[in-house]
């Protein structure tokens, strides 16, 4: 799991393979997805550029959460 500076987004992620974006104030359903196909281990946050660092079974991938481009995967 890893949180947004501000408290208002939040990320978790596991065994399903897919990371689920969550609007803190509302868990209903989660506002966005991301299949990156292998468990997920670890999540991790760079706020100041909107970042967020998947480390999975088979690697580690960056995304940006403020475009939704996939910036990196090793």
């Amino acid at each position: 799991m890893a949180k947004v500076e501000d408290n208002t987004i939040l990320f978790t992620g596991g065994d399903d393979k897919i990371v689920k974006v969550w609007n803190s104030n509302d868990f209903a359903q989660p506002i966005a997805s991301l299949d990156v196909g292998s468990t997920i281990k670890s999540l991790a946050l760079n706020n100041t550029q909107g970042w967020l660092a998947i480390g999975t079974t088979t690697g580690v991938r960056v995304w940006s959460y403020k475009d939704g481009s996939k910036l990196i995967e090793a």
